[in-house]
């Protein structure tokens, strides 16, 4: 399950941002999780708990936005669903991945 290594790797960044003055508690954290990324958001959310152990952000909750991919046109400069297959717009199959495989830390929540 890759998904772990995913987790522990949320969790060395939010760490790595954390205040070194004094203690912390994360609360929560907040991650955007393209369609395309490759990652399954609820093996994510079974494997986070894991990853957090006997760490700041031991408890904190995982809040998963999901984004669905697109593509964007290069005749026309359309932004569509990549499930569409051609442009709406123009028809043309000169198109780029322009959303869908993010996996980004959008924020957490700490408590002193």
């Amino acid at each position: 399950m890759h998904e772990l290594s995913i987790a522990k790797s949320i969790v060395d960044v939010v760490k790595g941002n954390l205040p070194d003055d004094h203690d912390v508690r994360v609360l929560s954290v907040s991650i955007r999780v393209g369609e395309y990324s490759g990652v399954e958001p609820s093996a994510l959310t079974e494997a986070f708990p894991a990853a957090c152990f006997e760490t700041p952000l031991e408890n904190a909750t995982l809040t998963i936005e999901l984004l669905k991919a697109t593509y964007k046109c290069n005749a026309c400069g359309t932004s569509f669903p990549a499930a569409a297959g051609l442009c709406p717009r123009c028809n043309s199959t000169d198109y780029v991945f322009e959303s869908g495989m993010e996996l980004d830390i959008l924020s957490f929540d700490i408590e002193d």
